[in-house]
């Protein structure tokens, strides 16, 4: 007999939205409807960015059956507005959680954090049960940045949650090896984690052959964003994602500590990143170096036509 129960997943993004495991979400809700089995979404009305998801409150798209509940949308801007829209949406998933709807597991991802916290009141509660597809690590990652100190008080009330709902779910979904350690070291058990990682629609993202791609016209764009007006001699690039902690930190090469960067990549977090990411200047012996031994170039802009 099949089990006609819902499956429901918690997470404050979906599509319409940009953020990423609202792609990802999406994708897999509407594989499972296809293959025979009932989802429903709880999700919120706010944008990953600011402001509200021009979308129904309750629709039915291609068989997901999607709840945007009620919640802030400050947004990302300043760290009160984020911590309510965190709030907000956590009370708003433990409603859902604790309700008399009956489903067949309830699968939380990790936007907002400590999502799995709720999971784990259910259990207690309501005896549901529950897994954890894990997209980001918190309160590691605030951890690894300098946001949080592992040993504060706050840092030992985050941990102790976290740590809760991780080892109470029927199962925990990791992106990589480094992550499943991570896990591991909350006390989760192994046989209880599974290593899926993202993935990419093929017929939206293809690679670039490699024989197409000039090395030396990627130095000379790169070349020419460090030259910008918009650009000053010390400008600081800015990496969007904060807090995302899903693989170890790379070890900055030799080569970076010998030549001063005239443009840092500096981290949300506020850190600076020790990689240069400036381009050498085209005609100087390390652009006319062979593609080997010349440090990678990033063009942040596509190149202006001649």
């Amino acid at each position: 007999m099949t089990d006609e129960r819902p499956i429901l997943f918690v997470n404050a993004h979906y599509y319409p939205d940009i953020a990423a495991t609202a792609h990802h979400l999406t994708d897999l809700a509407e594989f499972l409807v296809a293959a025979g089995h009932p989802v429903e979404i709880c999700t919120s009305r706010g944008k990953y960015a600011s402001g509200r998801m021009q979308a129904e409150v309750r629709e039915v798209r291609n068989g997901v059956r999607v709840v945007r509940v009620r919640s802030t949308s400050r947004g990302r801007g300043t760290t009160v507005g984020r911590l309510l829209d965190y709030t907000s949406f956590h009370l708003q998933a433990l409603r859902a959680t604790l309700g008399m709807r009956k489903y067949r597991g309830i699968i939380f991802l990790t936007t907002p954090p400590l999502l799995s916290f709720i999971g784990w009141l259910g259990r207690m509660l309501r005896g549901r049960r529950y897994a954890i597809w894990s997209m980001d690590l918190h309160p590691e990652a605030e951890v690894a940045a300098g946001m949080l100190k592992r040993d504060s008080p706050l840092g030992r009330l985050l941990f102790w949650a976290n740590g809760r709902g991780y080892r109470g779910a029927d199962f925990v979904i990791a992106l990589g090896p480094y992550m499943r350690a991570l896990i591991l070291a909350q006390g989760t058990s192994a046989e209880r984690i599974e290593i899926v990682p993202v993935w990419v629609d093929g017929n939206e993202i293809t690679p670039t052959p490699r024989a197409a791609i000039s090395s030396s016209s990627l130095a000379w764009s790169a070349a020419e964003f460090r030259c910008s007006p918009q650009v000053g001699p010390r400008h600081t690039m800015t990496v969007s994602r904060r807090g995302s902690l899903t693989r170890p930190p790379r070890r900055p090469c030799a080569r970076a500590h010998r030549r001063p960067p005239s443009a840092r990549a500096r981290g949300a977090g506020g850190r600076a990143a020790a990689r240069p990411c400036a381009a050498p200047r085209r005609g100087t012996a390390a652009a006319d170096a062979p593609p080997a031994r010349r440090a990678r170039a990033w063009p942040p802009t596509p190149r202006r036509a001649a």
